[in-house]
């Protein structure tokens, strides 16, 4: 079943798949980082009402699937986690 989000008279969907790369795709990421990692998205993402719909954290890349309310911007979004 979809979900959309309602907000006083639109109705929408927004979901962005965002992905960070480490520099040269170096494979930097061990199990520590990865988890603070993962606590630090999911913190970001509490503070501005976003879900986080799938993710993934590999050795060299972040993967996540966020969807949040159009009345944040995506660029403030970005910025903020």
């Amino acid at each position: 079943m979809v979900y959309y989000n309602k907000v006083s008279h639109t109705v929408h969907k927004i979901e962005y798949n965002l992905v960070w790369v480490t520099k040269y795709r170096y494979e930097i990421l061990n199990k520590k980082m990865k988890l603070r990692l993962i606590e630090l998205i999911k913190q970001g993402c509490d503070g501005r009402n976003t879900k986080i719909l799938k993710g993934h954290v590999g050795n060299d890349h972040i993967h996540i699937l966020v969807s949040y309310l159009s009345t944040i911007a995506f660029k403030s979004f970005r910025r903020s986690l």
